[in-house]
């Protein structure tokens, strides 16, 4: 929704290889780790090439470890585990200028990348509420 208005935006895009590198909680060097929402519950889970700055007080950042990393990761598969759809997974976070400076995992698939000068970047965090609390996905609850 937000990548589709041009301009100083950038997007996020579907990538295997980020989901595995999440899923396998690869703890890459040379990135910066971040989560939204509660710790024991992240809504999403970010990592930032160190050559950009993150500009958000909605994240939070955290010292990554392989054992951390994991626990996040299964805390948000865990969480969601019951949906068909939308489902954790991993994407690409593509600067305005189509370089990939990072990686996103969370059962929201979109979101807005804003790109400002001096290499820094506002990603726009999920929403905190379970999809089912906005009416996303009723179709979906199983009770």
């Amino acid at each position: 929704m937000f990548s589709s208005c041009g301009g100083n935006y950038g997007r996020l895009s579907i990538s295997s290889e980020i989901n595995n590198s999440f899923l396998n909680a690869a703890v890459l060097p040379d990135y910066n780790y971040y989560y939204s929402g509660p710790e024991g519950l992240p809504t999403a889970i970010l990592r930032i090439k160190n050559k950009y700055k993150l500009v958000s007080d909605l994240w939070v950042a955290f010292e990554p470890s392989q054992e951390l990393l994991k626990k996040y990761v299964e805390n948000i598969r865990f969480h969601y585990k019951h949906l068909s759809r939308p489902y954790p997974y991993g994407y690409e976070v593509i600067y305005c200028n189509g370089e990939t400076i990072g990686g996103w995992y969370s059962i929201w698939d979109w979101t807005a990348v804003e790109c400002l000068k001096d290499k820094k970047v506002n990603v726009y965090p999920p929403p905190l509420s379970d999809p089912f609390q906005d009416g996303i996905n009723d179709k979906d609850k199983t009770d």
